[in-house]
């Protein structure tokens, strides 16, 4: 029989206890390691899903499966001289902004009355004098139109049509139409970025839909050219951006925004449209009448040809 000394078995049950108080705290350890991981957050969430009937939603909201023209004027500034150093823009306080287009025929016309009478000067008019000038398109075919007020004498500009007749004031046109072939496409693109045209062309060219936000963004290629568009949680078209070719500037960016929706009718439009070009504020202007479904007609001057 073994005998065990009193001084023996108390170092044996010390360094038994010893053992157990390490494996519990190791056992304590692993458990809390665990608890922790498990109240981690997931790192590797699934992307937000947008919603696939945004655009569909967009054209409900905006009053647009049956807009086949619209007519819009206001007032605001504009920046002419396109990709012109800023110094060297034309800046336009814009006392009529009219746009008309016809979205099926692909024509648009933009009316511009300036107070300061800058494009007046550009055309040859004496400073100070209002100036009436007409951007347009229709199809291929871009041209522009300038109407000037007759100076005081009431003497037409030397080769000068007049207009007007026994109750309407007379205005000369400073030149006949002239083509501009350089514009022809980003006037084209321009219809296609007003909201009602950035979902018609959308609905037309197999969108790409992605979450963003509390909106969906909305891209696609309309032939070469690719147009980015956000549409809001109120199911309205806010920005949309596209990139053009300009003969002066090389590639530009438009980037435009629509704001302050408002009802006309049977449709919801922005009251208040800006551009910028390049990051530069080329276009502000409060919208204050619209109409939709009017009849608009953009027609080729006569004697205009595309060689």
């Amino acid at each position: 029989m073994d005998i065990v000394r009193p001084q023996e078995s108390m170092r044996k049950t010390r360094r038994m206890t010893g053992s157990v108080c390490r494996a519990s705290v190791l056992a304590l350890t692993m458990a809390g390691s665990w608890s922790l991981l498990a109240q981690a957050p997931a790192t590797d969430a699934p992307p937000a899903k947008p919603d696939p009937n945004a655009i569909v939603n967009a054209v409900a909201a905006l009053g647009g499966a049956s807009l086949q023209s619209i007519r819009y004027s206001g007032s605001g500034t504009m920046t002419m001289g396109g990709g012109a150093a800023p110094g060297q823009a034309l800046p336009l306080t814009l006392r009529s902004y009219e746009v008309s287009i016809d979205y099926p025929a692909s024509a648009m016309q933009v009316d511009l009355v300036e107070e300061t009478g800058t494009v007046a000067q550009s055309a040859g008019a004496p400073g100070g004098t209002e100036a009436h000038h007409i951007q347009a398109v229709n199809g291929d075919v871009a041209w522009d139109l300038t109407f000037v007020a007759p100076p005081a004498d009431d003497t037409p500009h030397k080769g000068a049509r007049r207009k007007g007749s026994a109750t309407t004031p007379a205005v000369s046109v400073s030149e006949p139409p002239r083509l501009n072939p350089a514009m022809s496409l980003l006037r084209r693109q321009a219809i296609w970025m007003t909201p009602h045209g950035f979902l018609k062309a959308a609905l037309a060219n197999q969108p790409a839909l992605q979450a963003a936000g509390s909106g969906t963004e909305v891209s696609f290629y309309a032939g070469a050219h690719r147009y980015v568009g956000f549409l809001n949680s109120k199911h309205q078209v806010e920005r949309v951006r596209t990139w053009v070719r300009r003969p002066d500037a090389g590639d530009v960016l438009l980037d435009t925004t629509y704001t302050d929706y408002q009802p006309f009718a049977a449709v919801s439009f922005p009251t208040r449209i800006t551009q910028l070009e390049n990051g530069r504020r080329v276009l502000d202007v409060t919208v204050t009448t619209v109409q939709p479904n009017v009849k608009v007609r953009v027609p080729v001057p006569a004697g205009l040809t595309v060689s």
